[in-house]
């Protein structure tokens, strides 16, 4: 008989407007993740790609409205991919991690939720990873620079225990009768494995859609032709004011550096996009786009502008191998991490989701064309917070929508 081992296995789901679903598993036994289907997706992504196929749709509806007249966007084919084969896209355990010159950098905070949640309700404590985890990973994710009063309670789930106090039907009770999705399959658990959930949903449409920019666009010097939503300069959409008075603009740092803000549908999140020079971090990348926002009044984008933004529909998995095999401490001695998975799927369309001069932020004023064509910053956060619970560097097209 096949002996069962303790384990420890975290899940973190998120869904954003677009939609995030950071998805970690920490656990042992069990065959290799990451294995590909017929068409590119894991069986984590399969499952989760089926349940929101329907469930999130129904959903929907129900929240914004079944006879609100809206059209019909079309979404760009999801990227379904692994960073493994991704040359150009890394995801980052903690907002201070590096920022790599080049690449695309995801970060979500609900790794964070997770891992706080094995530390307070499992561990007691901090949680001390061993060999052959490197130290600075654990010292990073116990400064626990993600506040959880950052996000509304009633959008996510934190739930963390051992499966012989019933942890696993508690999380998936909780998460079908709040955000109608199942529970991925851990495996085989032993009854001293410790089993952690942190779910995140966010929906942030826009009040009035955008309109798709004709023809193609580069990126950032890439041969990839993308496609991007926003205003056309010659629009005969009916709508384009009441669209543009959605997206208040400030100009930052350099010239043609700006930050844009879209006002989306519900009025408790913030949507911001940043085409700023990077910090050395994603997080200082983040303080230096806030504090453009902060300095001077913005601008409300009018009639007559040309706004180009990329489009987006990705789903990117990641193993933070780095951790694997390392040992836990306390009530978990004798456990090691056998798998530490993050996926986060996010998309942005026409439908919806740092430190700079005073006197030189004043003189550069709003440009009538407004167009993201070099690397730029995604960040959501509550109103009336200052941390974001997702932050995108976007430096490449590896993961922009194509364009036809």
């Amino acid at each position: 008989m096949r002996r069962v081992h303790p384990v420890v296995a975290l899940f973190a789901g998120v869904l954003a407007g677009y939609l995030l679903f950071p998805l970690i598993h920490l656990g042992g036994g069990g065959g290799e993740a990451g294995e590909y289907d017929a068409e590119g997706m894991t069986k984590e992504q399969r499952a989760a790609d089926e349940v929101w196929g329907d469930a999130a749709r129904r959903r929907e509806i129900e929240e914004y409205g079944r006879n609100a007249p809206r059209p019909a966007v079309v979404k760009a084919p999801l990227l379904a991919a692994d960073t493994m084969g991704l040359a150009d896209t890394v995801v980052v355990p903690v907002a201070a991690s590096p920022l790599p010159t080049g690449k695309n950098v995801l970060w979500c905070a609900t790794w964070q939720l997770c891992w706080d949640g094995l530390c307070d309700e499992v561990v007691r404590g901090p949680l001390t990873l061993g060999p052959p985890a490197p130290p600075e990973f654990s010292a990073a994710m116990n400064l626990r620079s993600f506040p959880q009063d950052a996000l509304d309670p009633d959008s996510c789930l934190a739930m963390a225990g051992l499966v012989r106090d019933g942890i696993v039907p508690r999380i998936r009770s909780g998460l079908k009768e709040r955000f109608y999705v199942d529970m991925p399959d851990p495996g085989p658990l032993a009854p001293g494995s410790a089993v952690v959930c942190g779910y995140l949903r966010k929906s942030l449409p826009f009040e009035v859609l955008f309109e798709p920019r004709y023809g193609t666009m580069t990126f950032a010097g890439g041969r990839k032709r993308v496609s991007a939503f926003g205003i056309n300069q010659d629009s005969t959409y009916p709508e384009v004011e009441r669209a543009l008075a959605q997206v208040t603009a400030w100009s930052a740092g350099q010239e043609g550096d700006v930050v844009l803000e879209f006002a989306v549908k519900g009025g408790r999140d913030r949507l911001l996009l940043a085409m700023v020079a990077p910090g050395a971090t994603l997080e200082e990348t983040w303080r230096r786009a806030l504090q453009a926002t902060e300095d001077l009044p913005g601008e409300v984008l009018g009639a007559g502008c040309d706004l180009a933004v990329p489009r987006m529909n990705f789903e990117v998995s990641h193993r933070f191998r780095e951790i694997l095999g390392g040992s836990c401490p306390g009530v978990l001695s004798g456990q090691g991490i056998s798998e530490a998975r993050q996926t986060i799927r996010f998309s942005l369309d026409e439908g919806g989701a740092e430190v700079a001069s005073h006197a030189l932020i004043a003189t550069l004023g709003v440009p009538s064309s407004i167009v993201l064509d070099r690397p730029f910053l995604v960040a959501l956060l509550e109103k009336g917070r200052r941390d974001p619970y997702l932050l995108l560097w976007i430096a490449n097209d590896e993961l922009l929508a194509e364009g036809k």
